[in-house]
């Protein structure tokens, strides 16, 4: 869950799977692949930048192989294997990508492409990747990073992995680390052999500390004759410190850096007796201190609790995390929560969550992205860093301390920095609220009390197991209440559910008591749909480029929106054409920019084959086959019968089922880390 790790600007298409490999290979598949047997040995190697070849600048492509035969593209069960495109210019060399489950194989290298040094044939080299959804068992894994020439960039030697099971003797050589990316979601180690025992040998280069930093890790002692007197070096010629407490199979560990090596040691932390002293990490759900004050005779604490998060704590929080979300539970039902956090443990974790949970007051994540925006907003001019973000530049202290508060019942959230309230409004980086109180279908959303009383319904709204989850861009105090609607002619139709989802949400209304289902919808009326679905509204002082909205009409504050964010720039002429009734193409592009937009959804290379599988994929424009392969491979597109209609003009009923896709898409999905990770804080 994660949106992060998120932001890629170009992309290169995907041509002819055979053509892509150096030299003409036949067609079909090399070796047997089903069983991989010690001894074999996969090389992933990016194509290499710019060059002369028979007069002419080339790249090279990508290349994979196993014991020396070519593997060709797509080949699969239960090795995926993918290859981009060079597409001069720039003369990029290609990428290769190995994709598989649990694998074990006995050596693995991965080199990433060099730069071209010549600047007629400018390029980039291209990167070798391997991604491991399941377990990597490998004797020898090698790394080298592409060099940087002249002209062009080393590709990355890239090693994305779920676990890496490490045994003694293992290896793992580096070349050119700076262009060397590896992402481990577990390091499981097998201690069983007893003390001083190398298990990973990290050589050329020391480990980059940042890498381990953001992986959990596991110890395997391997049964009753374990015998570990001392110390384990779980990895050899690691840099920086690094600390974090362990237990496995009755014995609770350290695991530190000594003498620039990761070590394991038997130390009991719960004490302090053994071994080296190093203080002790918090418990998973730390117990907030309280006074106990109850004067309204609620039932509940009236007095602040705070909960003061260290680096320490934040450490333990993410050696359990799940995809990257920590959680914390904050026992009791209170009546007013502060969490205070610090911005520089999330810089050096980019990409993590932390979901914080209080019976009393509901559900919380807080994303680095959110923290950085709010400590740019509190920024005083000192001790400044500057980063790029959403496309924009964000300026701010590492040091500061963002203080979280929220308070029952209506929840009251508001935010500090350094101990001074802060006025925030972020929208590019929202807060997650899941807020009780007793919903129990789609009809309940969230809503904004505002200043005069009104009642500002949150669009992107969703139930989840008993909490409503909205994104909340702005302090203020919210609640949740139950929204019925209803419609005579969708009764039975196979969207009545959307119907009623958009209507609770305002953003579909309906006509004098009735939804339309059959309808045609104009662009005027999808843009306004669209934004509502955003929850976006553009500067007052942003421009209207059409000639064709007048002010004041009720769709120019959409129209202006939707043109400022680049979602539509009209007909060409000037003009935006609002009644022109909109075709299904026309509303995928249109939502697909907008997700883009807002980082939302995240493109990928490997999606754009997702639509041929539809009977009339031939009919997509050329220029929209992105964004609909994007909303396909996210879920978002279902189709009829196994064809889009995608020239087809857009109905009512077939906006409000898309944009009740968008809005389930939109809102994260933390019920099942909650139920996971708190085991029993919520029944």
């Amino acid at each position: 869950m994660n949106r992060q790790q998120r932001r890629s600007a170009g992309r290169a298409r995907k041509a002819a799977l055979a053509l892509l490999v150096a030299g003409a290979l036949a067609s079909g598949t090399v070796g047997d692949f089903t069983a991989l047997a010690a001894g074999d040995e996969l090389s992933i190697s990016g194509g290499q930048g710019g060059y002369y070849g028979c007069g002419s600048p080339l790249s090279y492509p990508g290349e994979v192989k196993l014991d020396g035969s070519t593997l060709i593209a797509g080949f699969q069960d239960p090795i995926t294997v993918s290859y981009d495109t060079p597409t001069p210019p720039p003369f990029n060399g290609g990428k290769a990508t190995v994709s598989v489950g649990t694998y074990s194989i006995d050596s693995l290298l991965l080199f990433g492409g060099v730069g071209s040094s010549e600047s007629d044939a400018a390029g980039n080299g291209g990167d070798a990747v391997i991604n491991v959804s399941g377990t990597l068992t490998c004797a020898d894994i090698a790394l080298e990073g592409g060099e940087n020439d002249s002209y062009g960039t080393g590709g990355f030697a890239r090693l994305n992995a779920t676990t890496l099971a490490v045994k003694e003797g293992d290896s793992l050589t580096l070349a050119n680390s700076p262009r060397v990316d590896i992402n481990v979601g577990t390091f499981a180690f097998d201690i069983s052999g007893g003390k001083d025992k190398i298990l990973l040998e990290a050589t050329d280069e020391s480990f980059n500390l940042t890498w381990l930093s953001r992986s959990n890790i596991t110890l395997t002692l391997g049964g009753a004759t374990f015998d570990l007197e001392d110390s384990t070096i779980l990895i050899q010629n690691v840099a920086g410190s690094f600390s974090r407490n362990l237990s496995a199979g009755g014995e609770k560990f350290v695991v530190s850096v000594k003498e620039g090596n990761l070590i394991a040691t038997r130390h009991d932390w719960t004490s302090g007796g053994g071994g080296p002293y190093v203080p002790p990490l918090p418990p998973v759900d730390p117990e907030p201190t309280t006074n106990g004050g109850d004067d309204d005779d609620d039932g509940g604490d009236d007095d602040p609790t705070v909960t003061i998060l260290t680096d320490g704590d934040l450490d333990s929080l993410f050696a359990n995390a799940i995809d990257g979300v920590m959680f914390l539970n904050i026992p009791g039902e209170l009546d007013k929560l502060q969490i205070v956090v610090p911005l520089k443990w999330f810089m050096e974790n980019l990409g993590a969550t932390l979901l914080v949970y209080n019976e009393g007051i509901g559900a919380m994540a807080i994303t680095s992205e959110n923290m950085i925006e709010l400590a740019a907003l509190s920024y005083t001019g000192e001790g400044g860093v500057t980063v790029e973000m959403h496309g924009k530049e964000f300026t701010f202290n590492p040091e500061t301390l963002i203080t979280y508060i929220a308070e029952k019942g209506s929840v009251i959230l508001s935010v500090a920095s350094e101990g001074n309230s802060l006025v925030w409004y972020v929208y590019d980086s929202p807060l997650i609220l899941g807020l009780p109180g007793g919903a129990d279908s789609d009809d309940w959303v969230a809503y904004r009390r505002m200043s005069d009383g009104s009642e500002k319904i949150m669009p992107r709204s969703l139930l989840r197991d008993g909490l409503v989850f909205t994104l909340v861009n702005e302090e203020g105090t919210y609640d949740i209440k139950s929204n019925p609607m209803t419609f005579d002619d969708v009764a039975g139709h196979w969207m009545e559910n959307a119907a009623k989802f958009m209507a609770a949400r305002g953003i579909m209304i309906g006509y004098d008591g009735e939804f339309s289902p059959d309808r045609l919808i104009t662009r005027a009326e999808y843009t306004t749909m669209l934004m509502r679905s955003m929850d976006y509204k553009s500067d007052e002082n942003a421009p209207m480029p059409f000639s064709d909205v007048d002010t004041g009409i009720w769709y120019y504050e959409s129209a202006k929106a939707a043109a400022a964010l680049g979602i539509t720039s009209g007909r060409g002429d000037g003009t935006f054409g609002p009644r022109d009734v909109i075709t299904r193409e026309e509303m995928f592009v249109m939502t697909y920019d907008a997700l883009k937009y807002f980082y939302l959804i995240i493109p990928d290379e490997e999606n754009l084959g997702a639509a041929e599988t539809f009977s009339d994929a031939s009919d997509i424009t050329p220029d929209a086959l992105e964004a609909v392969s994007e909303l396909i491979a996210n879920g978002l597109v279902a189709g009829y019968d196994g064809a889009l209609n995608i020239q087809g003009n857009l109905t009512r009923a077939e906006a409000a089922q898309f944009l009740t896709n968008v809005i389930r898409y939109i809102v994260p999905d933390y019920t099942e880390i909650l139920k996971t990770a708190s085991g029993s804080a919520r029944g």
